[in-house]
């Protein structure tokens, strides 16, 4: 069983409220009324008209409509409604083809035998109440005299920093973590130890030429000379305009050999690239 919630504020042009108002609900489209509840849980179906529903003093009223689970005078999702206000002095008020019934609607953790059952398994909410059921106590759940949850739903387990275990039952093994933490509670920072680095310097253009590639491209075929071996074959490249001696992002940096790499620029005009003064820092 369910039952809907409606509600709505009768006011003036000037957004004032009008109390005493008449309300109808009927049936979309008819002069036929719908059935409503005074209250969201208690109680029999009635009418607007039977209980002469009308405004308080702020402009309110409120009714509940009970859907197809309803056990008497309850409505199918697709049921639209339409609602008149009435009062002597002011003009009638109507809307018509009103949607009561949400399109989802909210999981019920408390309920996995509802009457009638099916409502368990109702396609209505994004999860139905019978996998819903008891979804806390399933997540919250131990094992007697552990001090952690061991079978956490679904053997995703919790990672405790202070095991060094590398089993695959975690989105990260305690051993990382306990990694991760350690160096965090240490401030221990990583180094880099450049001293046998090899690093050259060249120059745009006067040590390599820009050569137009069309496009507004032109390109450098650096020389870096580092030669030593596979690992010299990926250098860091960085480029500093000595305009402005800014270090600046080209097009694109290609390796060509453990040797060589290209270095693409764009230009908006000749000129600017005719104008253009790099210096190319290469660390191996």
């Amino acid at each position: 069983m369910a039952r809907i919630h409606y509600w709505q504020y009768i006011v003036d042009e000037e957004g004032s409220p009008i109390g005493g108002v008449q309300i109808r609900f009927y049936l979309a489209d008819t002069v036929i009324e719908a059935n409503i509840y005074a209250n969201s849980t208690v109680g029999h179906q009635t009418t607007t008209s039977a209980i002469n529903l009308l405004s308080n003093g702020e402009g309110y009223f409120e009714f509940w409509v009970g859907d197809e689970w309803e056990l008497n005078g309850g409505y199918p999702s697709t049921q639209r409604f339409r609602l008149e206000w009435i009062r002597t002095g002011m003009r009638e008020g109507v809307i018509d083809y009103i949607d009561i019934f949400p399109p989802l609607y909210e999981v019920d953790e408390t309920a996995s035998g509802q009457t009638p059952a099916e409502e368990s398994v109702r396609r209505n909410k994004l999860i139905s109440n019978r996998l819903a059921y008891n979804w806390e106590e399933h997540v919250e759940s131990v094992v007697s005299g552990s001090a952690y949850r061991v079978d956490a739903p679904h053997d995703i387990q919790p990672v405790i920093v202070c095991d060094t275990g590398t089993e695959y039952n975690k989105v990260i093994s305690n051993n990382l973590m306990n990694q991760i933490y350690t160096l965090a509670v240490s401030a221990s920072t990583a180094t880099l130890d450049a001293s046998a680095a090899d690093i050259d310097f060249s120059l745009i253009p006067e040590d390599h030429p820009l050569v137009p590639s069309g496009s507004g491209l032109w390109y450098s075929d650096i020389d870096h000379n580092l030669d030593g071996g596979v690992i010299n074959e990926y250098p860091i490249i960085q480029v500093v305009d000595r305009s402005d001696n800014t270090y600046i992002v080209p097009e694109t940096i290609k390796s060509l050999n453990q040797d060589q790499a290209k270095i693409v620029f764009s230009f908006p005009s000749s000129a600017a690239a005719a104008a253009a003064e790099f210096m190319v820092v290469t660390i191996g």
